[in-house]
């Protein structure tokens, strides 16, 4: 089952875990969310750009397998914990081992800039993000059985979840330091607006060529009409071309019902026709095109469904008995509210542009399955939320596709 590695370190960050980070971040606690945001996808970005380091996988490998089970099995706890702050610094300097005091201070300088967060606060998130990302990777390389190579090439094939997951003043910075991955090639939703309308575009040029060479043809016909000497040819020509550019008028204007053209005038009201009919693929054409362009936002459309997913991931993270899966259950009815609305906006999506958006379900669910199999295992939970998550996931499986 396909997954976001971004979602799944997202999906650890808990109500719980998030006050006590708060506490430890002190003048920087507000900015928090937006430093997850940032942090998150800037440090697995450079997780990736290490292990595909001449010799760094190994070591990235070896840090995954050796990072502390007990600290990612309860990671509230150790932020709450009276060594905290040792915590945080082991994971800082696991990290600049693997990465490098250089892209380590790089990336500190950029996500202060973006975040707004004090140079030793982004540190500090970073540190304490460590062993969360560890333990995460963790989880599937002994789920998948990867061996350094499999974790090198998993990243990999995360790269475009890391992009997008990226704030877009985020990705640009990050290109300028050394050692970091570059995510030039790596297509997100932002264009297919763009390229949606190319293609309408391009069909209604298409069209227009084709009415021009349809009127071009019957010119021609008439003016060979006019140079035959009597016998059939000067009614037997207009006709074939009348009956010619009515099929054209009648594919592109789609009528039911198309009068016998006049012998007499038929090649003049024909290419009438064509023309209309020309002029009304291509004011049909702009229309879609001002539709896709316009009419939806597709980038919007696309983060909308990515926020949703954190947003359950959040609240069933925050599940640990009966009581808290009744206090979950209202925000849970909220998430329904909003997912219940994505058929009817997944169906006014280009077709071109489905594809990107429910790639994201997909992966988004995925991410959501192990939260899942959590929370539910808890005695009592799952007669809790069952009936309002069900509901939830039987939309968004029909929406992935």
């Amino acid at each position: 089952m396909s997954f976001n590695l971004v979602d799944l370190v997202k999906g650890q960050m808990t109500n719980a875990v998030l006050e006590k980070a708060g506490g430890l971040l002190g003048g920087d606690a507000a900015k928090l969310s937006g430093g997850l945001d940032s942090v998150i996808p800037a440090l697995l970005g450079g997780l990736t750009g290490a292990a595909n380091a001449p010799g760094k996988s190994g070591a990235l490998f070896d840090a995954v397998n050796n990072s502390d089970d007990g600290v990612f099995g309860d990671f509230a706890g150790a932020l709450g914990g009276s060594n905290s702050n040792n915590m945080i610094e082991q994971g800082s300097n696991a990290l600049s081992g693997l990465m490098g005091s250089g892209m380590m201070g790089g990336l500190g300088s950029v996500l202060s800039s973006v975040t707004g967060m004090s140079r030793g606060g982004t540190g500090s998130l970073m540190g304490m993000l460590a062993p969360v990302i560890f333990g995460v990777l963790k989880k599937q390389v002994l789920g998948g059985g990867l061996d350094a190579g499999g974790l090198m090439s998993m990243l990999n094939g995360q790269k475009a979840n890391v992009a997008n997951a990226m704030p877009a003043n985020l990705r640009s910075q990050l290109g300028g330091i050394d050692g970091f991955p570059s995510f030039d090639d790596v297509p997100g939703l932002s264009g297919i607006a763009s390229g949606a309308a190319g293609a309408v575009s391009g069909a209604a040029s298409g069209v227009s060529n084709a009415a021009s060479g349809a009127m071009d043809s019957a010119e021609s016909g008439l003016e060979t009409a006019k140079s035959s000497s009597g016998g059939l040819g000067k009614f037997i020509v207009p006709l074939l071309v009348a009956l010619g550019l009515g099929w054209l008028a009648f594919t592109f204007l789609g009528k039911k019902d198309v009068d016998a053209p006049d012998v007499s005038g038929a090649a003049s009201d024909a290419a009438g026709a064509a023309t209309d009919a020309a002029a009304g693929a291509t004011d049909a054409a702009a229309n879609a095109v001002a539709g896709a362009a316009d009419g939806l936002n597709l980038d919007g459309l696309g983060d909308d469904v990515t926020g949703m997913f954190n947003s359950a991931s959040e609240t069933l993270g925050g599940i640990t008995d009966v009581e808290s899966a009744t206090a979950a259950v209202p925000g849970l009815e909220d998430l329904g509210s909003k997912v219940s609305e994505l058929p009817a906006l997944f169906d006014k999506v280009p077709e071109a542009a489905r594809g990107p958006l429910q790639g994201i379900v997909g992966e988004g669910l995925g991410s959501l399955q192990p939260i899942i199999e959590k929370v539910t295992a808890i005695p009592g939970v799952g007669g809790v939320i069952g009936p309002v998550l069900d509901p939830i996931l039987e939309t968004l499986g029909g929406l992935g596709g």
